[in-house]
């Protein structure tokens, strides 16, 4: 097969950012004296749950006395939540994950699109790319970010959707994801599946992907792979990313 596409699923591929959106919920949470706080083992639980605000419904509907929160205001807590975040992005120091830039530049070079398939919003994808200061927007052919039309993942539209706007063929396309759930999303929509998990998602399922690795690597940080085919380099690279796809 060719590879046409290499498609970034979240932003945890690209830099990582959890203990900055762990650190915003709990903000949030003391600003609006809702009296929660989730420590780190609770934290990794709730990212089993796609989506800020539905990890606020169900963590609030297991309070047995807590506030009864109605879809609005859980909606408010999660904006107010975004903006934190996005307060907090642009005051931390936000630096890729190692190889990004490395892998984004060789798959361009080598005529093989990229692009993004991320299931936040739009401005959390903005804030996290400008904090970097090392790629925006325009490194990717085509993205896709959370919208009313499409199904959050695991369900597959995501990654359809970026797949559609690249014009390429699932089997085509190496999908780099950093949870279960995108994982998930991606095997559903036809994609071969990299994982690359984050510090505080290390501990879930990825047996759903063609490969699991460390991180894509660069001069200072070898890539260890975790499962799968043997690395061709010490790196994840456009070589490696054909060899998945046969």
């Amino acid at each position: 097969m060719t590879l046409s596409a290499v498609v970034f699923g979240s932003l945890g591929t690209l830099t990582e950012t959890s203990h900055l959106h762990h650190r915003a919920f709990n903000e949030t949470f003391a600003a609006e004296g809702l009296g929660w706080h989730w420590d780190d083992s609770e934290y990794r639980r709730l990212l089993s749950i796609v989506g800020g605000a539905e990890r606020i419904k169900q963590y609030a509907e297991g309070q047995p006395d807590g506030p009864a929160l109605s879809p609005e205001a859980i909606a408010d807590l999660q904006a107010k939540k975004t903006q934190r975040y996005v307060e907090l992005i642009h005051s931390e120091p936000s630096t890729l994950r190692p190889g990004v830039k490395r892998l984004i530049e060789e798959a361009t070079k080598a005529g093989v699109a990229v692009g993004l398939a991320t299931g936040t919003s739009l401005a959390n994808l903005t804030a996290n790319l400008e904090a970097t200061g090392q790629i925006t927007l325009a490194d990717f052919a085509a993205y896709t970010t959370r919208n009313s039309e499409l199904a959050p993942k695991p369900a597959p539209d995501i990654h359809r959707s970026c797949m559609s706007k690249l014009g390429v063929a699932p089997s085509e396309t190496v999908a780099i994801e950093d949870t279960t759930d995108g994982v998930g999303s991606a095997a559903t929509a036809g994609a071969v599946v990299l994982a690359t998990p984050g510090a505080y998602v290390s501990h879930q399922d990825f047996s759903q992907a063609t490969a699991s690795v460390s991180w894509l690597g660069d001069h200072d940080h070898e890539t260890e792979l975790l499962s799968g085919p043997s690395l061709l380099a010490s790196v994840v690279d456009v070589s490696w990313l054909r060899s998945l796809t046969t």
